[in-house]
């Protein structure tokens, strides 16, 4: 056996799985440990010392992957066991060894040059793969240069799938010019559910507002209009009371007959299916008169409060005829049903056309707008009775009637009342039924997105790293390079996956604009239906503090948890059903049956998952109600800085002894909900402690025992366990701790959503327009809608009591009083004068023109019946005016035309392009006076309409009440100022073939001016009438 002459074998020469340096050692030794070796290098073996030829055809069936004969010129690559040198000389056993070259150049595919020249060989290779040879000092100085190359390579091809990913199938913005890429494919993509708009959910709706900024305050003074307006009104006043009042142009009993509706708002109830609008004849009722009804949606109703046709109503467009005799007809229309979701009130407009056949006009009670100046119009509203969360029922939405209706019966065994946590529960599941119909397949694409994460992080990277380790990386298993790179492909895939899941739940799942923003927009629909009763029962820092802060925790905590839970149940799962496959998969490998061993960590597993969803289930109580208490603390203090908010530029009144009252109130309030967030805070980060306690123990006791069992394993004393299993099972249970961590914690979370999802509900469930509803409940019973207790002309009052609420969470009416009607006593106020209210105080006075206007609502057996056709509107003794508008916006809204609007403002001396906002008080009260006035009711009620009206203004706003209420209200107003605008007669807003008739005006509170004769006020002294009022100290 010959020695390698003048070179060792030496460790750098050597790429061993461990490194090993034999020096000057016989061929055959070396030869033993070829099996173990990657690559092997000889050193020169030109001289008098060769390796005998049989030992050169011994390296090819070695199984050395890697051969590399050098001499210090050329070296090896990673595509194969090339093997080049230029200087043989003095090898005896050259013919051997160049034998052996050449076989394994051909077992790599590559061809070789003539055998007596085996330095040809390189040179005989593709130009391509020429260029990968690299000098045997190059890869002895540089090892890691073996693998730079299909890095790169796999880097590069990454970077452009990301790319093209991100940029034209995903089309995010990480790509900016991705939105803008005009590809063939963009039509294809477009097909998927990567829209970025957040969706919108039927049964609610997110319009956007578009709101004019307030215009800076004008240097020049108002402009002035010609003093040809208010003479007009002068005079129709003058002309009115010399007259001794008001009369009628058209009456019962005249030659021709007046068809219009009973009334300007009807009603039907969801949940029937029906709504009845009833038409009245009027005067003539000789003869057959016929005339054209139809439906319409209401579009100045905006997109929250506007009923569609086919969808929550059936069309109606008919002739409807009244016979000779006949004075009332009946409509039915038919109503759609919607969803389980919670939707306001919606409403759509009926209108008379035209009169088709027989000598008639239209008049009676309409609701004008710009689209139906020539019609008779009114309302019909669909009044919703859905629950919230999810149609619910309503005997949950108490939680006294609930305890009460569960109660178990004496003597029972085994049954309790429900705890709070269970009712809280319920309304979580409604909710979440409520969610999943509503966001219909936006909420499975969401879903979709966020479940592949579980399948990536508890599958595919497990799995990948398993078997990289096992099989592909180890020649002995069969590992090599295409299965390498087969895995990582995989793994590479399963990251595109991921970034899809990521982005198809981000743009799905609705969070602020689907979700967050729906609740909002309802409690804002709620407020604005809910009548005054109603308001007070849940004051406006309730509302603002669910709007604001329930809202969001019930989107975050309730809504979005939804879906982590989900997420991390599958997790869970996924790493039972790995584990489990595991064991399987050895046995398999191994042709045994499955070992106990293998199946411990998934037993393991399904002991601890149960015990802690038990564990924490029992602290759910405890939990419930502390974050009760939490949620009532924080509105405490909300309701202060929603004060300070609201009537901040008001507090230059306030002294240092209130400043620092409202500071010491707020200290003790916030005192009081920390103790309460404390509590909460502790029991629900106490709860999420118990899994990770359980999860970190179960993961530090299998990373133990794995690590002793590849001990064992490598050591001899074991089998069937490999490095890729223990890192297999150290990865799962670090997932299973993570994802039990995460179900906990979304557990204890939607406790908090649960909560608030009961606040939002108990707001949601009010009653709104609660006088509709008593219609809608009283038309159903009758064929024609009429009053038979109305007396034509008059209101009567009988019986009639105000209680104000006297609980200790009750916030009364505001501004009101309890008033009683004496016995026997009934009130009678006529139509179409002018009503002046003396007696009793102030506060009395206001709770008298609150129950006349419809705003309270006396006890039963007490009345306040109106004839057909009236309805009343109240001019706040205190303006409240739409934040950021201008003042001839508020008038455009009120029903005026843009010139009309501009023409009021002006001659009341106000700046059309004035904030509301910014005006003095005096400059509101005419402001609102005039709103009143536009929205043309046919009773108007004003406490001191003239109280806070600028002194040189108080004339001319007397006279345009009494000509307002004497002339024609609202359009005789808009015709007066279309006339100053264009100094010609402008159509009248009522139509030319409409009856006018005289108002009825309610006043309150100064005495009116001495040059208004008594006849023409009829007087009304509330002392007659009403217990504990005094009676007047001084006459008008």
């Amino acid at each position: 056996q010959a020695r390698l002459r003048a070179a060792h074998i030496a460790a750098q020469d050597l790429l061993l799985p461990h490194r090993v340096a034999p020096s000057c050692c016989p061929m055959s030794p070396l030869l033993f440990l070829l099996p173990h070796l990657a690559c092997l290098a000889l050193g020169d073996l030109s001289g008098d010392h060769a390796a005998p030829g049989d030992d050169a055809a011994e390296l090819i069936r070695s199984g050395c992957a890697e051969l590399l004969l050098v001499d210090g010129r050329y070296g090896l690559t990673d595509q194969g066991p090339w093997v080049t040198d230029e200087d043989l000389e003095g090898f005896e056993a050259r013919a051997g060894l160049v034998d052996a070259c050449e076989n394994l150049l051909r077992s790599s595919g590559l061809s070789v040059g003539p055998s007596a020249d085996v330095a040809g060989a390189h040179t005989a290779l593709p130009p391509g793969l020429q260029r990968r040879l690299v000098s045997g000092s190059e890869w002895y100085d540089n090892p890691s240069s073996y693998y730079i190359p299909p890095i790169a390579i796999a880097f590069g091809v990454l970077c452009l799938l990301v790319v093209f990913q991100e940029g034209l199938f995903l089309r995010t913005t990480l790509v900016p010019l991705a939105p803008k890429a005009n590809i063939v494919t963009n039509e294809f993509f477009r097909s998927f559910p990567m829209n970025h708009g957040e969706g919108k959910d039927k049964g609610g709706s997110c319009s956007k507002v578009q709101v004019e900024g307030v215009p800076a305050r004008s240097e020049k003074a108002p402009s002035q209009v010609s003093t040809s307006f208010w003479e007009e009104m002068r005079q129709k006043a003058t002309v009115s009371m010399q007259s001794g009042g008001p009369t009628k142009s058209a009456a019962p009993g005249s030659e021709r007959a007046v068809i219009g509706f009973t009334r300007r708002d009807f009603a039907g109830l969801e949940a029937k299916g029906t709504a009845k609008v009833t038409l009245e004849r009027k005067g003539n009722t000789r003869g057959r008169v016929v005339v054209q009804v139809r439906t319409r949606d209401n579009k100045s109703a905006g997109p929250a409060f506007m009923a569609e046709e086919n969808r929550d109503y059936v069309p109606f467009n008919d002739r409807v005829t009244f016979e000779d005799g006949v004075t009332l007809r009946s409509i039915i229309l038919q109503l759609k049903p919607t969803d389980e979701s919670w939707s306001p009130t919606r409403w759509f407009r009926i209108e008379i056309t035209q009169v088709v056949e027989g000598d008639a006009v239209l008049g009676g009670p309409t609701v004008t707008s710009k689209d139906s100046s020539d019609t008779m119009s009114v309302r019909v509203f669909i009044l919703q009775d859905d629950t919230f969360p999810g149609g619910i029922p309503q005997k949950y939405l108490s939680k006294i009637s609930m305890e009460q209706e569960e109660k178990p019966p004496e003597g029972a065994k085994g049954a309790k009342p429900a705890s709070p946590a269970d009712d809280d529960m319920r309304f979580l599941l409604y909710y979440w039924k409520e969610r999943i119909k509503s966001r219909k397949a936006k909420f499975w694409y969401t879903l979709a997105g966020l479940c592949y994460q579980p399948v990536h992080n508890a599958v595919v990277t497990p799995i990948v790293f398993s078997f990289m380790l096992n099989w592909a990386a180890d020649p002995s298993e069969g590992g090599n390079y295409s299965a390498i790179v087969a895995l990582v492909c995989v793994q590479c895939a399963s990251y595109l996956l991921l970034r899809w899941g990521d982005v198809s739940q981000t743009r799905n799942r609705g969070r602020t604009g689907g979700v967050r923003m729906l609740h909002r927009q309802q409690l804002l629909d709620k407020i604005l239906l809910m009548e005054h009763v109603e308001q007070w029962e849940k004051p406006g820092n309730e509302m603002f503090y669910a709007g604001l802060m329930n809202v969001d925790v019930m989107v975050t905590d309730g809504y979005w948890q939804m879906y982590i839970m989900i997420q991390s149940l599958l997790g869970l799962l996924l790493v039972l059903i790995v584990l489990f496959w595991k064991a399987a998969y050895k046995a398999a490998q191994n042709d045994t049956s499955i070992q106990f061993e293998n199946l411990l960590p998934a037993l393991v597993l399904l002991v601890l998952t149960p015990l802690s969803f038990k564990l924490i289930a029992r602290r759910r109580e405890r939990a419930a109600e502390l974050l009760q208490k939490r949620m009532e603390g924080e509105e405490d203090w909300v309701e202060v800085f929603s004060w300070l908010a609201a009537n901040g530029p008001r507090i230059y009144t306030l002294g240092m002894r209130e400043l620092a009252n409202v500071v010491n109130q707020f200290s003790g309030l916030n005192k009081s909900f920390l103790k309460n967030h404390q509590g909460a805070r502790d029991v629900c980060n106490d709860s999420t402690w118990i899994t990770k306690w359980l999860g970190g123990g179960a993961y530090t006791v299998i990373l133990l025992w794995a690590s002793l069992r590849l001990l064992h394993a490598r050591a001899g004393l074991a089998t069937n366990f490999e490095a890729g299993d223990c890192v297999l099972l150290i990865q799962l249970f670090d997932r299973f701790t993570r994802y039990l961590t995460k179900v906990s914690d979304s557990f204890v979370k939607i406790q908090r959503g649960a909560v608030s999802i009961r606040r939002v509900s108990q707001f949601l469930s009010l009653t709104e327009c609660r006088s509709l509803f008593d219609l809608a409940a009283k038309d159903h019973e009758v064929d024609h809608i009429t009053d038979p207790l109305a007396k034509d002309g008059w209101v009567e009052l009988k019986d009639v009591a105000i209680k104000i609420p006297t609980r200790k969470d009750s916030h009364g009416f505001g501004p009101a009083v309890d008033i009683q009607q004496l016995p026997g006593k009934v009130l009678s106020i006529p139509l179409g004068k002018v009503i002046f209210v003396k007696g009793g105080t102030e506060a009395q006075h206001s709770t008298f023109l609150k129950l006349l206007a419809g705003l309270l609502r006396s006890e039963a057996p007490g009345r306040v019946t109106f004839p057909a056709g009236q309805w009343c509107v109240l001019a706040p003794p205190i303006a409240v005016h739409i934040t950021n508008r201008k003042v001839s916006d508020d008038f455009e809204l009120a029903g005026a035309s843009p010139d009309a609007a501009k023409a009021l403002a002006e001659a009341m001396g106000l700046d059309p392009s004035e904030g509301l906002m910014r005006m003095a008080p005096g400059q509101a009260s005419m402001q609102a006076l005039g709103k009143s006035m536009l929205r043309d009711p046919t009773v108007l009620i004003a406490i001191r309409p003239i109280g806070s009206a600028p002194l040189e203004m108080r004339e001319k706003i007397m006279h345009l009440l009494l000509a307002w209420q004497s002339s024609g209200g609202g359009p005789m107003l808009c015709e007066s100022l279309g006339k100053t605008v264009t100094g010609a007669e402008s159509p009248s807003a009522v139509g030319s073939n409409r009856m006018k008739f005289p108002r009825t005006l309610v006043l309150s509170g100064e005495p009116l001016p001495p040059e208004i004769p008594s006849k023409f006020v009829h007087e009304i002294d509330l002392s007659m009438y009403f217990r504990g009022f005094e009676p007047p100290s001084v006459d008008i």
